[in-house]
């Protein structure tokens, strides 16, 4: 893709589950920069047509809600795979390890539906496309205290056990011995209060009752 000129009209594509949301986003857009575009699609496979053709966005917005996302993982992928775009997650609200795999996976933020105003939502893109992050400043320090609690190691495995990954397939993952895995499981359970890797899956889902 050709590089870009900040400043220039914002090319955004918006992938979202609601299509009253996704119009009026995509108006939005508009009406604050006639110059600016916006397209609106309501599944992945949509979006996949939308970023392999000839069309360049300078910004996609997904909510994690829309049919064939698998949660944040997804929108990681998308990041990796269309690198010159930047994919910003949109929903009522995530949780503190999610904000970390965020800012882990590349993402360029999170944009909370609930509790953001129409000029928050212009300058939280305006921001991104200036090739900032953007994240809600509550978000920004409960991931602090949960950076605080677990390595980057233990927090790459909770990832995978989330994700319903094997002690051996982590190990293979990570390039470590299966008994660091099962030894940073043990840690991280103790740190969750959790007795088995099924309740360290579920705990760590809902971390920010725990920090």
């Amino acid at each position: 893709m050709t590089e870009r000129t900040i400043g220039a009209p914002l090319r955004t594509l918006i992938l979202d589950n609601q299509e009253l949301i996704g119009d009026a986003l995509a108006r939005l857009l508009c009406v604050e920069n006639g110059e600016n575009s916006a397209e609106v699609v309501f599944c992945v496979d949509e979006a996949l047509d939308k970023l392999r053709s000839d069309e360049e966005y300078d910004i996609c917005i997904v909510d994690v809600f829309t049919p064939g996302m698998r949660g944040i993982e997804t929108a990681v992928a998308l990041q990796k795979e269309f690198p010159s775009c930047k994919f910003v997650l949109m929903s009522a609200e995530i949780n503190s390890l999610d904000g970390m795999r965020v800012i882990s996976g590349g993402l360029a933020g999170f944009i909370p539906k609930a509790s953001i105003s129409a000029r928050g939502f212009i300058a939280a893109l305006n921001l991104v496309h200036s090739g900032e992050r953007f994240l809600p400043t509550s978000l920004i320090e409960r991931v602090a205290v949960v950076q605080q609690q677990f390595s980057p190691r233990e927090f790459e495995i909770i990832q995978r056990v989330r994700a319903g990954r094997t002690n051996k397939e982590i190990a293979i993952d990570l390039v470590l011995e299966e008994n660091a895995i099962k030894t940073s499981l043990r840690t991280i359970s103790n740190k969750l209060n959790a007795r088995n890797r099924t309740e360290v899956a579920l705990k760590a889902g809902v971390l920010d009752q725990f920090t």
